[in-house]
């Protein structure tokens, strides 16, 4: 069972965001709110934001729109691309397997994304507003971090906390403390920003007025390359991440199971990809699909598998919905869409 105090973040990202919603749109992720994965009526509603605002990310060049560490303290969306690998769980065997460093001073590198983290949390919890000049105020380049920065922390074969906690001993596994706030905007919503709810890892959407947890980051930020994607014989290559991914995609929609069984017959290397690697791919300047559909035409307005099982819960697992961005689980016998990495 999970425990009431999950339960209760899980209610507050769903009624604190999405509570002005026109009802006409639902997830289906999060389905039992306790024991397994839950869901939270009205999770993934559309809300009154509308479509994308030229200048946002996917709109712009490359770090069009960002500020770097010595403006405001954020970066804004045409600047949160993962510009590094995505580390995965060492014990997935995937690419680009986790590694830390402790740097002995209350830092920790991640050997991975370059980025240096606090390795302690502040007790306080921080609106976004707050959170932003709390990082600021640790001096340096200390900011808050981007969604994708912050996902990159989060170890999906771990349950509260989903993080390593022999490097980040401190994470708090309370609620509300276990939800931690980005700098990122929530397109939709005017009055939200994304958060990562480090009890299992649901990337989501939340009221900017609610305090929550921050770790704040040291690094130059998440800048768009100058060119993004690049188009090759087999697919589209993230120049990013490195990754490669199947474009066009299969029309058809897959169990968990039945998608880790189709993407080898594309041939050698493809695969599913992990919840962490799947989520380098959203745009959060745009919506309904969330992706650049430049690069990626014929993308589905639903939501994706990826190969990360739900820690604890075997019989849910992780996907990523690309009408909003969401990352969130749901039953492995869910016919959901797949894309293919290698």
């Amino acid at each position: 069972m999970r425990s009431m105090g999950h339960l209760v973040v899980l209610l507050l990202v769903a009624f604190g965001t999405f509570g002005c919603g026109d009802g006409d749109r639902s997830t289906s992720g999060m389905e039992q709110a306790a024991g397994t994965a839950g869901s939270s009526a009205g999770l993934g509603s559309s809300g009154s934001g509308g479509s994308s605002s030229s200048g946002t990310a996917g709109e712009g060049g490359a770090g069009t729109g960002g500020t770097d560490a010595g403006g405001t303290g954020t970066i804004t969306p045409a600047a949160e691309w993962a510009s590094w690998s995505m580390p995965n769980p060492q014990s997935t065997g995937l690419p680009n397997p986790q590694s830390y460093t402790d740097n002995g001073d209350g830092t920790v590198l991640d050997d991975v994304t370059g980025l240096v983290w606090q390795e302690s949390v502040d007790a306080m919890q921080y609106t976004s507003a707050s959170a932003a000049q709390h990082c600021l105020d640790q001096g340096g380049s200390w900011r808050l971090p981007t969604l994708i920065e912050l996902a990159s922390l989060v170890d999906y074969t771990r349950f509260n906390p989903a993080i390593d906690d022999v490097t980040f001993p401190d994470t708090p596994v309370i609620v509300p403390a276990v939800a931690f706030l980005s700098s990122s905007p929530f397109l939709i919503e005017p009055s939200t920003s994304w958060i990562v709810d480090f009890s299992d890892g649901t990337a989501a959407g939340n009221v900017v007025t609610t305090a929550y947890s921050v770790r704040c980051v040291d690094g130059s930020g998440t800048r768009e390359p100058s060119e993004h994607y690049s188009v090759e014989s087999d697919g589209v290559r993230d120049n990013g991440t490195g990754l490669l991914w199947q474009e066009p995609m299969s029309e058809s929609d897959y169990t968990f199971a039945a998608a880790a069984e189709y993407c080898p017959t594309l041939g050698t290397g493809w695969r599913v990809p992990s919840v962490k690697e799947l989520q380098t791919l959203v745009d959060r300047g745009r919506r309904s699909p969330a992706i650049d559909a430049r690069f990626f035409p014929n993308t589905r307005d639903v939501a994706f598998w990826t190969s990360s099982p739900l820690a604890s819960f075997a019989a849910y697992a992780w996907r990523v919905d690309f009408w909003t961005g969401y990352a969130l689980n749901d039953s492995v016998d869910s016919l959901l869409g797949v894309r293919c990495v290698r």
